[in-house]
């Protein structure tokens, strides 16, 4: 399945959510990536990713931002989730029909 793109109802540039899932090979995989604004200079989150990894961040619940679904585009967004959902059904058939 090629990867879907999704733009954020809010219109900014850099909100937009990719959707990517692999049904046809042995290492099959639902992925869904979400690109947001960065809004600080390069050395300023080099700085917040450091002190995350190091367990020092001063922020305790994380640097969040959100993603708004279009009306227009929750049913293109539901169609790759019922395909899935199915490929994981029949799946699982398979597994339990082979023991």
């Amino acid at each position: 399945m090629p990867k879907e793109y999704f733009e954020c109802d809010c219109s900014q540039p850099f909100h937009e959510l990719v959707v990517e899932a692999d049904m046809d090979s042995d290492c099959d995989f639902f992925c869904i990536y979400a690109r947001l604004k960065h809004y600080r200079g390069f050395f300023s989150r080099l700085w917040i990713g450091t002190q995350y990894i190091l367990g020092f961040s001063t922020c305790k619940l994380g640097d969040f931002d959100s993603f708004l679904l279009k009306e227009d585009d929750i049913d293109r967004f539901m169609i790759i989730l019922n395909k899935y959902k199915t490929y994981l059904k029949g799946k699982q058939e398979g597994i339990s029909n082979e023991s």
